[in-house]
């Protein structure tokens, strides 16, 4: 009956943290996210059959001892574990995350100048790069955490892992939201909303002298609903990979 009691209570743990790690965004809900989302609640709900099906129930029809305070103390503790691990679990990416960014950013900071030493520049050996917010002034890793990683830039085979092989900078600036026409019903053609376009400037820097080796413009029409989004999502993979392999953009 003490082994009943606490399978039960990690079932429960165990569909509280997938829960958490969804609700905060670390897992996304679709794609791959799905099938957590369905795993967590068959944990859960097995847990809570287990509980009354299996525990109470049993001991009911058959009068079987109870597991005994100090089993239930230890099922109830997991139990409530569970529940606050749910909240803080998905944060602690986040704060690797940061330090790890934090550590980046001091390492090149050194590098950045107001001015470009030079423009049309030449891709480095070795290439590997890391991003920089042309607007706040940060160095950043891609974020590389499960299922939540930014997808075609952590997994890029020219990212870098650590400060030291860094010679690179995808730099990326927001280029501001603008009105760009309207959205329409289609049964009645009437105007239902206002339609936005996102601009972004993308760089590819060399960090030794911050030369610039080249930049371009994106434009992207918003979904409906949608008014804007960050540079840093505007920053894709292939255009790095094409940078670096052909030392411009492509057009």
């Amino acid at each position: 009956m003490r082994v009943k009691l606490v399978i039960s209570a990690v079932l429960i743990v165990v569909g509280c943290v997938l829960f958490g790690l969804l609700f905060t965004g670390v897992i996304s809900p679709f794609g791959p996210g799905t099938m957590l989302m369905l795993l967590a609640t068959g944990l859960m709900v097995a847990g809570i059959i287990n509980y009354f099906a299996g525990y109470r129930s049993h001991i009911k029809r058959h009068n079987a001892p109870k597991a005994g305070k100090p089993t239930s103390v230890i099922a109830l503790l997991l139990v409530i574990v569970g529940g606050i691990s749910a909240f803080i679990v998905p944060y602690v990416p986040n704060f690797i995350q940061t330090a790890r960014n934090n550590s980046l950013d001091n390492s090149l900071h050194h590098y950045v100048k107001t001015e470009w030493s030079s423009k049309n520049a030449k891709v480095p050996q070795n290439p590997k790069f890391v991003l920089y917010d042309m607007d706040s002034g940060r160095f950043s890793y891609p974020v590389s955490f499960g299922i939540g990683k930014e997808k075609g830039l952590c997994d890029n085979p020219y990212a870098a892992k650590n400060a030291g092989e860094a010679n690179i900078a995808i730099g990326y600036s927001d280029g501001g939201s603008s009105k760009s026409g309207y959205w329409y019903d289609k049964n009645s053609g009437k105007k239902t909303e206002d339609a936005f376009t996102q601009k972004a400037t993308i760089y590819a820097i060399r960090l030794d002298d911050w030369s610039l080796i080249d930049q371009k413009s994106e434009s992207i029409q918003q979904k409906k609903g949608s008014t804007g989004q960050p540079a840093r999502s505007m920053v894709h993979g292939y255009d790095i990979t094409y940078v670096i392999n052909n030392g411009c953009f492509q057009n």
